[in-house]
């Protein structure tokens, strides 16, 4: 039985992530792979968990082993996944990824991912949530394209926070404008906004200048953006205020860079619903997406003894 409270509502991809075993930029040159559960809504919703939020995932999977083992794994967490539905006749989403200290290289393979229905997710589930979160890569196709932009307004309605991770790639959408028409759409509920530069180069091009960026998302009517740079930092953008510049955390060796902006994101999100300021959401996020950064894989189940900030 779950309690009524909810923290996190993380709506979006779960999927197999396929890691390289071998530290490459390139899938091409990468022979062995690692079995993971991935997407990056259910990596959020992971680690969330991991760091204290009550949190649900809503997510769909293939009738399948592969569909069966995401489950299976997500059950002995404590992530809701009453709403996580097997697609019949559909094969479970996989991604190979190479194992990278940088943006590593990927190829999907979808098929059951994008098939989240209106069954899955009530107004009355949605209520007893205090983040509604998403990102692009769950909004790229229908049915979950709909329905997520549907509940999205009736989480804004109901008062919640909405969040989105604009994890743009051309590998996952047929064009930048129509991704860019979707985001808009989504961008009308004011949502908490990460964007890392390689998705804003890939989003808007390499001429965009990371202000025209910022202000792309402020003349929407969205508040908070936050761009994030790997090993050069954060910049955070607030509606009509100076953007603020944080350092990352300095790393000797990086394990795996696969989920950093998951692990991030996840961190973020924890310390605003205990409602941190600014510098201590950010700092916090820094924190969590540099024990990431030295472990293969997900975040570790004793996160909270290892991450030297406390909230």
């Amino acid at each position: 039985m779950y309690e009524k409270e909810l923290q996190i509502l993380s709506i979006g991809e779960a999927l197999i992530d396929f890691i390289g075993d071998d530290i490459s930029d390139s899938l091409s040159k990468t022979q062995t792979f690692s079995q993971h559960i991935g997407g990056s809504a259910t990596n959020l919703a992971l680690n969330c968990s991991k760091l204290g939020m009550k949190t649900q995932l809503i997510a769909s999977v293939g009738d399948d082993e592969f569909g069966q083992y995401i489950i299976d794994a997500i059950n002995l967490t404590d992530v809701n996944t009453s709403a996580i539905k097997q697609i019949k006749n559909k094969k479970t989403s996989k991604i190979y990824i190479s194992r990278s200290v940088s943006t590593p290289d990927f190829k999907p393979e979808r098929e059951a991912d994008f098939h989240i229905d209106r069954s899955q997710i009530s107004k009355s589930e949605i209520a007893r949530a205090k983040i509604f979160h998403t990102t692009c890569f769950a909004l790229s196709k229908n049915p979950s394209q709909s329905v997520i932009l549907e509940n999205a307004k009736i989480a804004f309605d109901l008062g919640l926070k909405l969040s989105l991770d604009v994890n743009f790639s051309q590998k996952i959408w047929h064009s930048r404008e129509t991704a860019i028409s979707v985001i808009k759409s989504y961008c009308q509920y004011n949502p908490l906004i990460k964007i890392s530069s390689d998705d804003c180069k890939r989003l808007f091009g390499e001429s965009v200048s990371k202000q025209e960026m910022f202000n792309f998302f402020h003349n929407l009517g969205v508040d908070f953006v936050c761009l994030t740079k790997g090993k050069n930092g954060v910049e955070v953008s607030q509606n009509g205020k100076e953007i603020i510049y944080f350092e990352a955390v300095k790393i000797d060796k990086i394990a795996d860079s696969t989920g950093a902006g998951d692990a991030f994101w996840a961190g973020f999100l924890t310390a605003f619903v205990k409602n941190q300021n600014t510098e201590s959401c950010i700092n916090y996020a820094l924190n969590v997406a540099a024990v990431k950064l030295i472990n293969i894989g997900s975040l570790p189940n004793d996160i909270l003894d290892i991450i030297p900030q406390r909230i």
